[in-house]
């Protein structure tokens, strides 16, 4: 935020509680405590990295919406560096479905890397 067109742009921490709701359920009467956060601080970083992985999510939901169960839980061992065979045992099938799962993963949601692979599993709290 910035207190006015002649000020720069500062990051706030903040945060609200809602204390009453009509009977449609918009809020009436909600409390917001906004707090200045020290440009020298580490936290703006962390901010920068929470509100890059919200766009990540907001973009990138439909695409992991589209894998099965299953999927997302061959994509959480993928993004642990489980290999194919050790991913088939722990899941009693074989390592042929297990590789047609991953390709389903990768197209499905489009990704060409490791890197990619992991960003899914960790903005979607699979690991």
């Amino acid at each position: 935020m910035r207190k006015s067109k002649n000020h720069d742009w500062t990051w706030y921490l903040s945060t609200l509680k809602i204390f009453h709701s009509d009977e449609n359920g918009a809020p009436t009467h909600i409390i917001i405590i906004a707090c200045p956060i020290d440009s020298q601080n580490s936290i703006n970083a962390k901010v920068d990295r929470l509100l890059d992985e919200n766009t990540f999510l907001r973009e990138n939901h439909k695409l992991f919406s589209s894998l099965t169960n299953r999927e997302k839980e061959i994509l959480k061992q993928m993004a642990m560096g489980q290999q194919s065979a050790d991913i088939a045992e722990m899941l009693h099938i074989s390592k042929k479905t297990i590789s047609t799962h991953r390709k389903n993963i990768r197209n499905k949601l489009r990704i060409q890397n490791q890197y990619e692979l992991t960003k899914f599993a960790q903005a979607f709290n699979l690991i």
